[in-house]
């Protein structure tokens, strides 16, 4: 029986880490330095952060089962209609708390702004992942 050596994990090449640490602040660059370009990657990832504390908080799993059961139960345009329906009511509450985020708001009433998020990218990543199939027209 061979006795094996304890090898230190082997570290990455300097060059190969400074070179993709040099095309990723690249590509940052290119993406952030239009503004318009800016603004729809802050959107992203304001909108991915809501829907990823709405998983947390169940509400994701609970548009899902609610999809699942009135397209089971109901026909599949039903199942539709009540993941629409959710999502307007989700926009209208959406737009009663929109200037909770303006910049010179403070950052609790900022925070309150972004979690009234919750609900809409929530209910519309449910729609978008787990609506029922719609029948061919």
């Amino acid at each position: 029986m061979r006795k094996r050596r304890n090898r230190a994990p082997a570290e990455p090449d300097p060059d190969s880490t400074d070179e993709i640490r040099a095309a990723a602040d690249d590509v940052a660059d290119v993406l952030l330095a239009d503004p318009l370009q800016r603004q729809r990657v802050v959107n992203v990832v304001y909108n991915h952060a809501a829907a990823a504390l709405g998983q947390a908080a169940g509400v994701l799993p609970w548009m899902r089962d609610s999809l699942d059961y009135y397209g089971q139960h109901g026909g599949t345009e039903n199942g539709a209609i009540v993941g629409v329906g959710v999502i307007v009511v989700c926009l209208i509450f959406e737009i009663r708390s929109h200037h909770w985020r303006g910049r010179s708001a403070p950052v609790a009433l900022r925070l309150c702004g972004w979690i009234a998020r919750v609900p809409l990218a929530s209910a519309v990543l449910a729609l978008a992942l787990y609506s029922p199939d719609t029948p061919d027209l």
